[in-house]
């Protein structure tokens, strides 16, 4: 009977650190799923939103073209005559506030467009960093093949040695190191560049996104004038936190995925942001070269004789 219990154990844990060989065999793909499903997942959202705003926008220009017809027909040759005056005064009016009307609508719905980029990027951006770090201290504790006991069959591990004089030059420094372990080596990992996505002057607010100041009473004012001091602090950080972490191959994949994710969104972002300029500063450059045309034939009509 105790045989027994003993195989069982013994059938367990070798189960359980085969289990945990194959989640670490899988490591460098797990990394690579969530860090592109974030990717991917924000893409989409970003896209969905964008769609909606550009065709509430094609509506409002097939409408303006609409009536930028009607009346350049209404803009007819006889209201030269001075007794159409009154009339050519309520056509040049029309005109004018359908003007201003396209204008103020341009200049809406680019910054509509400007913020759906921004702010999806910004949900990128804050998701990066939290699984970043997560997956980090997921992996700094997965169970790992040297935290199980030697069981029966075990081969005997072969300890690798290193040529003597890495090893003198690793005591001079004071830094010598037990390679027969995968958490040996200690490493900073680096955070994000708070200016990955930036329109103009407006860039992502790092310490209000991750750290918000609640409201406090007069009794906290001392307290509050410390958080405040921390947030001027902060608003000088070029970079996230930088994270402590071990140094295995699990933690450069997470590292490599995370900066092609985060290079890949950035270019798009990027992207983005100056083919929605580009277009708008042609949609206003047309306008205003249609409001050159219309205030040339308005002063023609006003001064046939010219």
């Amino acid at each position: 009977m105790k045989k027994q219990v003993e195989d069982f154990r013994i059938s367990c844990v070798r189960y359980l650190r085969n289990s945990c060989e194959e989640i670490s065999r899988f490591s460098k793909e797990i990394s690579q799923m969530v860090l592109e499903s974030l990717l991917l997942k924000n893409r989409w959202s970003s896209d969905y939103e964008k769609k909606i705003i550009e065709k509430d926008f094609s509506m409002i220009l097939q409408e303006n073209e609409e009536e930028k017809s009607r009346l350049t027909f209404e803009l007819r040759p006889n209201l030269s005559n001075p007794s159409c005056k009154e009339e050519l005064d309520g056509v040049s009016s029309k005109e004018y506030v359908r003007n201003c009307k396209i204008m103020l609508a341009i200049d809406e719905y680019q910054e509509k467009l400007y913020m759906n980029s921004f702010e999806k990027a910004q949900d990128f951006f804050k998701s990066s960093v939290n699984n970043f770090e997560f997956l980090l201290l997921f992996f700094d504790n997965m169970l790992l093949f040297e935290d199980f006991i030697r069981l029966p069959g075990d081969e005997e591990i072969v300890k690798k040695h290193e040529s003597l004089k890495t090893l003198l030059k690793r005591k001079q420094k004071g830094t010598l190191i037990d390679t027969s372990s995968e958490r040996s080596i200690v490493k900073i990992w680096p955070g994000i560049m708070i200016n990955s996505f930036q329109i103009g002057e407006k860039k992502i607010d790092y310490w209000g996104l991750f750290q918000p100041i609640e409201q406090k009473n007069d009794k906290n004012a001392k307290n509050m004038k410390k958080d405040k001091e921390i947030v001027v602090e902060n608003e000088k950080l070029e970079a996230t936190r930088e994270i402590k972490s071990f140094k295995t191959f699990r933690q450069k994949a997470v590292l490599k995925d995370r900066n092609l994710c985060l290079n890949e969104y950035t270019k798009k972002f990027d992207e983005e942001v100056e083919e929605v300029k580009r277009r708008f500063e042609k949609i206003k450059y047309e306008e205003l070269k249609y409001q050159f045309h219309w205030d040339q034939k308005v002063f023609t009509l006003v001064n046939p004789d010219s």
